[in-house]
């Protein structure tokens, strides 16, 4: 189990950033040790500062998140990389997982909900945030593995299944 958590966040607003830090800031065991406004000052902070939990954005200038997701899943010891955004389309959804993503939450997730499902990322579970959809009543996006894709089963937010390539509190 990690004592305290480290956590870089990359997203273009800055108000984002700073209301990021307080939430997490007001769990006893996580910090944010950096932050970054597009996806390469992103991969620049990783690097630099070795987070365990990285929130990413998806759409900003410059990189966007999911070419940041691909470099920082190049790294010899990436963190887990959680997406954070307002976008929940499924193609998001997809495209952040095969990237390497271990984790999908959209910006309207409770403060409290958010640093639990950190926690969960962190001891290496893929996390993913409930999609209502008008058609079909709440429902989960799709999920990626490196063995294929398929449609989580699960019947609440913070799937609790090891991310590929991560062991379970790892």
């Amino acid at each position: 189990m990690i004592a305290v958590i480290r956590v870089v966040v990359v997203d273009d607003e800055p108000m984002v950033c700073a209301h990021l830090r307080t939430i997490l800031g007001s769990a006893g065991d996580m910090e944010v040790v950096d932050e970054a406004h597009d996806g390469a000052a992103g991969v620049e902070a990783v690097v630099r500062s070795r987070p365990d939990v990285v929130l990413m954005d998806l759409r900003m200038p410059g990189v966007d998140g999911i070419t940041a997701i691909e470099r920082i899943a190049k790294l010899a010891q990436p963190p887990v990389v959680v997406v954070l955004t307002t976008f929940d389309a499924d193609q998001y959804v997809l495209r952040a997982l095969r990237a390497g993503a271990a984790g999908f939450l959209v910006k309207s997730t409770p403060p409290e909900d958010l640093i639990g499902l950190v926690r969960v990322a962190a001891e290496g579970h893929t996390v993913l945030s409930p999609v209502e959809r008008a058609d079909r009543g709440p429902a989960f996006p799709v999920r990626g593995n490196r063995q294929g894709v398929r449609i989580a089963d699960a019947g609440q937010a913070g799937v609790r299944e090891p991310h590929p390539g991560r062991a379970a509190g790892a």
